[in-house]
């Protein structure tokens, strides 16, 4: 495994690959529970 730029760099990417990952997730749920909840009423 090969360190380029600062230390923990690479887990930095990974783990906001996660997060960005775990957000558009999060907010298509969010967004259909919304539009349900719209048609709904």
């Amino acid at each position: 495994m090969s360190h380029d730029g600062p230390p923990g760099f690479a887990t930095a990417v990974l783990l906001g690959d996660a997060f960005g990952m775990a957000s558009v997730l999060f907010a298509e749920v969010l967004y259909r529970g919304f539009r349900t909840l719209i048609t709904t009423v």
